[in-house]
């Protein structure tokens, strides 16, 4: 089955050495930091949905743009659910919505860079590496000496 989500996960400096050391860690561990990064995801797929409000093809992407719960912040879009006065299916219109398209009249002209979704997470990086490296330097603090 094809994938029908834009998933995105956020690349963080040292990510893969902070992930390789939080399986030395208790679960719990584990357990508060995919809170934080629930937690910055949130804010994140907010900046995501106010963008995609800026053209009527990507403001239906709006109420498919969400957080989901892992070490690292994530953001999911797009999906089978219904969008649309012609209740399309919302992958069907995510990635003409995100990056244009040469032919089809209904979208924006084409864009490689994409138009609101990796626009912002762009825009974000600054702010979602520092959170997340705090929430992890806080972590492993917490729990590097025990719990």
């Amino acid at each position: 089955m094809t994938k029908r989500t834009i998933t995105v996960t956020i690349r963080i400096p040292g990510i893969r050495e902070t992930i390789r050391a939080y399986n030395q860690l208790p679960d719990d561990a584990s357990d508060e930091m995919r809170v934080a990064s629930l937690r910055i995801a949130n804010v994140v797929a907010v900046d995501i949905r106010a963008a995609a409000r800026t053209n009527p093809q990507s403001a239906l992407m709006v109420p498919t743009v969400r957080a989901a719960k892992d070490r690292v912040p994530v953001i999911k879009a797009g999906g089978a659910r219904r969008v649309g006065r012609n209740r399309v299916p919302a992958y069907k219109v995510l990635f003409g919505s995100e990056f244009g398209a040469t032919t089809l009249k209904q979208y924006r002209a084409f864009q490689s860079g994409g138009y609101w979704f990796f626009e912002t997470v762009e825009k974000d990086r600054d702010y979602i590496t520092t959170k997340y490296l705090a929430a992890a330097q806080w972590v492993f603090m917490k729990w590097g000496r025990g719990g």
